[in-house]
């Protein structure tokens, strides 16, 4: 069967002060009127046979409140963040002992894609070639622009819809972003794959040596949804490192690359909201009430209150219940940097 694991286990802190630990980005209705997790549910719901999650055990409430079916059992807890490896190999261990064979399509809860029937379309194409050949498959965003907050994929003798995967590459710098774009064969990671769930294993056991017998014993442990102590002791002792890092760079010769127009967009930060919120006649995406006075290409959020501008433009500005949001659009990399700062009722 054909299963899909959503990794919705982020904090989403680049969405600060609207996402919060306590309710992250996934659960927020910010495009839409559902929740970016409950669109990705039904997003890839036509093309699988079952959906896991996987998320945090502090965001329960708002799992058991999503406007989807999904089993109950299929909801896997981490007792903690420790990155996407772990993630990955967990969900791989829980649906071998539910199906031997599944194949895994594995995706992030919180990006939007506009042609569903496409992507459905190439995840049946993916399949396929998993099914016949064993390989690893991801989807390659073609870029727009050098985004230096993407990781990248180099492929090469792309035919019929499907390529080999040269390498696997960091988030660049601009100038490396620049040289990747004039290149003509790289393509933004949207962490998209299509694998069989031993296949998974079997690179996890071979390139995270140091952390093979613990994977070992998630495989050949009993059924859990993250609460059982042994399961929180082993995946505790596990490496905080992400898949690309510590597999899919190692595993580039047995990875076919599928490009993929389908209108994606990974929902990182407050910029993106300048492709999906409505603009005003001066270039302002808005969700809320603004009054300007020559102020333009700003990004506005605001809750409760009108948010008043005046000559001012390309900043972000964000109105909550308890906090403000202020800054230039080029710094929203930073946020990050700031939510470390903030003491822990804000976060």
């Amino acid at each position: 069967m054909i299963h899909a694991v959503i990794m919705a286990g982020g904090k989403g802190t680049r969405f600060w002060p609207l996402s919060r630990a306590a309710r992250a980005k996934q659960f927020l209705r910010i495009v839409g009127e559902k929740t970016l997790l409950e669109q990705t549910v039904e997003r890839v719901l036509p093309s699988v046979d079952r959906i896991w999650l996987v998320g945090n055990q502090a965001h329960a409430p708002f799992f058991s409140e999503m406007r989807t079916s999904v089993a109950p059992h299929r909801i896997l807890y981490e007792p903690e963040g420790r990155n996407t490896a772990p993630c990955i190999g967990w969900a791989a261990a829980e649906v071998l002992k539910d199906d031997p064979d599944g194949i895994m399509v594995v995706l992030p809860a919180d990006h939007t894609i506009t042609d569903e029937a496409h992507f459905q379309a190439l995840i049946n194409q993916a399949v396929a070639e998993v099914r016949t050949n064993s390989s690893l498959v991801t989807l390659g965003i073609k870029p727009t622009f050098p985004h230096t907050g993407f990781g990248y994929i180099e492929a090469s003798d792309i035919d019929n819809g499907m390529g080999q995967v040269v390498r696997f590459r960091e988030k660049p710098n601009y100038d490396t972003a620049v040289r990747f774009i004039q290149g003509g064969h790289f393509f933004w990671n949207a962490g998209i794959f299509i694998w069989k769930a031993q296949t998974i294993i079997d690179l996890i056991y071979r390139h995270i040596p140091a952390d093979a017998d613990h994977y070992r014993q998630l495989v050949a442990g009993p059924k859990t949804q993250g609460n059982d102590p042994w399961f929180v002791d082993v995946f505790g002792q596990l490496q905080n490192i992400s898949i690309d890092f510590a597999v899919m760079e190692h595993a580039a010769s047995v990875t076919r690359l599928m490009p993929a127009e389908i209108g994606w967009d990974d929902i990182g930060n407050w910029s993106s909201m300048d492709q999906h919120w409505p603009r005003d006649s001066d270039g302002n995406a808005v969700r809320g009430d603004i009054v300007t006075v020559n102020s333009a290409n700003n990004i506005v959020y605001s809750k409760s209150k009108t948010v008043a501008l005046v000559d001012v433009h390309n900043l972000i500005v964000v109105e909550t219940d308890d906090a403000i949001l202020v800054l230039p659009k080029s710094s929203d990399q930073r946020i990050r940097e700031l939510v470390e700062k903030l003491p822990s009722a804000l976060k």
